[in-house]
């Protein structure tokens, strides 16, 4: 019996008093709430959960999104690193590109050649992580369904494509303002921001979607009664746990993806003996009881 196999099975007899579960693993994957967060790990993030099944490793580097080389994420990754892994499954593209996408790591060598010109991703933990994996000679997997999943997915709940984009900006923002894109809302550069942020959701959306800076920037006065250049709190509206339409949307696409996310953790690790994640800190909460059910519990550090 594969190992896949056998981990499938042990969950399912330790989730026998759970009959909704006990065929669906990945059922046990949570959406992020209050009551969720309050059952997962108390760690102030970054954190490590080493995981041991049969013979085999699955190391969870739980990271706080970062572009700092000397912050303590990059020294978790390179800690996980020295464990010596054989596998690496990262946060940011989807598991369809395949082992090694050379359109990932064409970009990561890129910017080996010129850092300046290297974008928020490659300099944050990411990159960082798979810098290490190429270096290593570690196969490189992505752990994301496809954008195109995600969205049909969300409007099968009912969710308007227009809504959907939006949180997706506010997704975004967070990220741009870690990684130095900007300095605040009131930043020059924080329009032209906004600008390369819906343009590329609107190429990127299934089924075909007109969406601009201008149609963000309504949604946002609606949503939370001030323009997005006056609203202190514009980095902080994605709030998963909020009960508004951004946090309820915000909500179901995180478990949309984070249940696609704890299914490729156990393919990559059923190929590979000592896989390494790096992914947000968030996902190792919502897949907490998942894994959990079906690899033990972990050593946390």
């Amino acid at each position: 019996m594969s190992w896949t196999r056998r981990t499938l099975v042990a969950c399912a007899a330790a989730l026998a008093a759970r009959p909704a579960f006990a065929h669906d693993p990945a059922a046990l994957v949570d959406p992020y709430t209050e009551e969720t967060e309050a059952r997962g790990p108390r760690r102030a993030l970054p954190f490590t959960a080493t995981f041991q099944n049969h013979g085999r490793r699955l190391t969870f580097v739980a990271t706080l999104h970062d572009t700092d080389r000397r912050g303590a994420t990059f020294r978790a990754i390179d800690r996980a690193f020295a464990q010596r892994p054989n596998a690496l499954l990262v946060e940011g593209f989807p598991s369809s590109w395949g082992v090694n996408p050379t359109r990932i790591l064409d970009v990561v060598r890129a910017s080996a050649a010129d850092p300046r010109g290297a974008d928020s991703y490659v300099r944050g933990e990411p990159g960082h992580a798979l810098r290490q994996a190429l270096q290593r000679g570690a196969p490189i997997h992505g752990g994301e369904p496809d954008n195109a999943a995600i969205d049909r997915a969300l409007i099968a709940l009912g969710y308007a494509p227009a809504d959907i984009a939006a949180v997706k900006v506010l997704q975004w923002i967070p990220q741009g303002r870690i990684a130095g894109e900007f300095r605040d809302n009131r930043d020059p550069r924080f329009r032209a921001f906004l600008d390369q942020a819906c343009a590329r959701i609107a190429a990127e959306f299934e089924p075909a979607l007109l969406f601009n800076r201008g149609l963000y920037e309504r949604w946002h006065a609606r949503q939370f009664g001030r323009s997005v250049y006056e609203d202190d709190l514009y980095h902080e509206r994605l709030d998963p746990r909020a009960r508004t339409q951004a946090g309820d949307i915000s909500r179901a696409m995180t478990l949309v993806r984070d249940r696609h996310i704890f299914g490729e953790i156990l393919r990559v690790l059923a190929r590979h003996d000592r896989t390494l994640v790096v992914y947000g800190g968030v996902h190792l909460i919502t897949q907490w009881r998942a894994l959990n059910a079906a690899l033990g519990a972990p050593r946390l550090s």
